[in-house]
Formats: structure tokens, C-alpha cells, sequence
């Protein structure tokens, strides 16, 4: 893009897809709670908010190249079937898409189950093989945060199914 004398372009076109899910998500999250910002109960998300919001724009700054040369490979077209079929990309493709299952879904299926099976899907899509570890991490991270939320903070975690053994 030509604006004046300068020629803009952008280094890597997949690098903004993460920055941009984080800022859509920060702004989602903003607009829901807004009402509530004034309140001390927002002190630390403020500083977490600002911190997603300004990574991310960072992020999106670094690729940007401002150059006076006219670029003489320019690509037409951005080939979307490649950038989907990074491995980079498709990971961040499936943890949103797992992500976005598990939060609609946790009330009907229960904390337990839920957060245990997207557990070990992510850890097996992060390269983790070894079994025990598959199996004794999100078992020992759920134990430990049941006991933490439900006995000692009594912050009820969804039950879902489990509803009649828990």
C-alpha cells in the first residue's frame, strides 16, 4: 500500500492472526464488563487487560515495514490454503476452536470431564507422548483444583453429569 511517499507492507500476513484473536477477545471482554471497571474489583484485570491489549498491538506494529522503495516482489494474493496449513497456524486454528468447545460445553458435561479431556487433547497437540504424564498431570491439576475451589474457597465448579455422584 502506496500512502504518500512511503510504501507500507506487512512482513508475515500469519503473524497477525494471533495478535488480532487477542485483541477481538480483549475488546469482547471490555465491552462485557465495563460497567464494572470503576470498582476495585477490576485492579488486577485493568493491569492483565492492558497488558493483552499492548502485547498485542506491539505484535502487530512489529510487522509492519515502512520503506520509501516500492517492494518489487510483491505477491498478488495472500494463498490462504498455506497460511491455514502452517503448523503454526493450524495449532492456533484448533486451540480456539477446542477452547471455544470446552467453555460451551462445561455446563452440561461438568468441570471434571470437560477440563480433563481438554486437557490432554492440548497436551497431546503440544507433543507430550509419554502416557503418564497425559494421564497424571490433568488428573492431579483437577484434583488439586477441586479441592482448592470447592473445599477450601467453597467456589462451586460445575457439576454437569457428575451432578448426582459429586
Amino acid at each position: 500500500m502506496k500512502i504518500g511517499k512511503y510504501y507500507i507492507y506487512i512482513k508475515s500476513k500469519g503473524e497477525l492472526i494471533l495478535p488480532g484473536i487477542m485483541l477481538m477477545f480483549s475488546f469482547m471482554y471490555l465491552r462485557e464488563v465495563m460497567r464494572l471497571m470503576g470498582t476495585d474489583s477490576m485492579l488486577l484485570v485493568r493491569f492483565i487487560l492492558a497488558g493483552v491489549v499492548g502485547l498485542s498491538l506491539y505484535m502487530i506494529i512489529r510487522e509492519i515495514k515502512i520503506t520509501s522503495e516500492e517492494k518489487t516482489e510483491l505477491k498478488s494474493k495472500i494463498n490462504f490454503k498455506d497460511l491455514i496449513l502452517k503448523k503454526e497456524n493450524k495449532n492456533i486454528i484448533i486451540f480456539v476452536v477446542l477452547t471455544t468447545i470446552a467453555v460451551s460445553v462445561i455446563m452440561t458435561l461438568g468441570y471434571v470431564i470437560t477440563f480433563g479431556g481438554y486437557l490432554i487433547i492440548m497436551m497431546y497437540l503440544l507433543g507430550i507422548r509419554n502416557y503418564k504424564l497425559l494421564v497424571g498431570v490433568p488428573v492431579g491439576l483437577i484434583l488439586f483444583l477441586f479441592l482448592l475451589f470447592q473445599m477450601w474457597l467453597r467456589v462451586p465448579l460445575p457439576k454437569g453429569i457428575l451432578s448426582g455422584i459429586m
